[in-house]
Order: C-alpha cells, then sequence, then structure tokens
C-alpha cells in the first residue's frame, strides 16, 4: 500500500497512476462511496480483453442522493472514464477538482454503471458542497477572476435553469427540484467566497 499526503485529486490519481507503472497494464479507480456490482466486473473484464485497442474506458454512474436514484440535474449518466490503461493516461493537472483524463489513445464506453451512494442525509449534502465550494471559489481567485455584480444573481439563475430543464432535473420531482436549488445556492456561496477573498487582498 502507498500513502502519500493530499495535494489535490488530480495530483494524488497521477501519483496512483506512476505507482503502479511497471506492476500493472490496467487500474480501475474507485472512491470509497462506490461500489463494483458483478456485471460492472464482467463488463470490466471484457474490456480488458479488448487489449490495446483503447487506453481507458468510460462508465454510467448510478447517484443515490438520500437514498433515491437520482436520473435528472446532471447525476446521470454521468459518465466517469475511471479504467485507465497505465502509462497511456494521466489527469491535467489543471483540473483540480472534478478531474479531467487525458488519454493517448482511444475512448471505450461502458453501459454498466458503477454504484454511487455519494449523499446519504441533507447534513453530508451540505458539508460536501461547503468543501466543493470553497475549492472552487480558490482555484478561480488564483485565475484572477473577479465577481461582478450581476453574477451573484444571473449565475446561481441559470445554473438552477441548467440542472433544472437543460439537465432534466424536473424527471425526478420534488427531488429534483430540491436538488437544482441546492446546487443553485452553492453557486451563488461559491461568488460570495471569491468575492471575499478579493476583498481581504
Amino acid at each position: 500500500m502507498v500513502v502519500r499526503p493530499f495535494d489535490d485529486y488530480a495530483t494524488q490519481r497521477n501519483a496512483a497512476l506512476e505507482a503502479v507503472r511497471g506492476t500493472t497494464d490496467w487500474v480501475l479507480f474507485i472512491d470509497d462511496d462506490e461500489i463494483v456490482t458483478p456485471a460492472l466486473a464482467e463488463a470490466v473484464r471484457h474490456a480488458l480483453r479488448q487489449g490495446d485497442a483503447y487506453a481507458g474506458w468510460r462508465m454510467t454512474r448510478h447517484n443515490y442522493i438520500f437514498g433515491k436514484l437520482t436520473r435528472g440535474a446532471g447525476w446521470y449518466p454521468d459518465y466517469q472514464t475511471r479504467l485507465l490503461r497505465v502509462g497511456a493516461a494521466r489527469y491535467d493537472p489543471t483540473r483540480k477538482v472534478h478531474e479531467l483524463v487525458m488519454l493517448d489513445g482511444a475512448l471505450g464506453t461502458l453501459e454498466t454503471p458503477i454504484v454511487h451512494h455519494n449523499y446519504e442525509t441533507l447534513a453530508q449534502f451540505i458539508a460536501k458542497q461547503r468543501h466543493y465550494t470553497a475549492y472552487e471559489a480558490n482555484i478561480l481567485y488564483e485565475q484572477g477572476i473577479r465577481p461582478k455584480p450581476h453574477n451573484y444573481v444571473l449565475q446561481p439563475l441559470r445554473h438552477f435553469r441548467w440542472r433544472y430543464l437543460t439537465l432534466g432535473g424536473w424527471r425526478d420531482g420534488l427531488h429534483g427540484l430540491r436538488l437544482s436549488a441546492l446546487m443553485a445556492w452553492y453557486e451563488l456561496q461559491k461568488y460570495r467566497i471569491l468575492g471575499g477573498l478579493w476583498r481581504k487582498r
């Protein structure tokens, strides 16, 4: 087992890929709140039998939020590129959160989903979103982006419309409405935190 200090998500996964170089040809990244079902395990074995035809494989993800399978608001199909050929895949170091995989070769798709129990309670959702929101605000600050007055109104409204209408949050009824509203609220908080960072200079 390899243990290292946490820098950011992209750096951590790149370090994991380097740590296994020369010991295996493929890596499947799974978070501690995700489950590989027997069906997904068989789909992965089938993908590996394709050899070097692909540099990586993405798969859909079933997100259970507050105990409910969530099909809209951006949580489905929620493709995740997680099965990577060592030496042909790396994570974009500029994307420190919601990491992005870069491949030297073709990308395949598995329709068998990862099962993800990401938010069991509202309190857990709030705690994680506070963390992500502060993290993303700091990234915007490092990029030199200053919030404009209209961002505090228009960005949350756009985010709600995007989640609820464009990404189909309405399909999940009141559950989708609540999630879309919560994500719009945290979009507002992101710009409030960003504004605070600039005022502290």
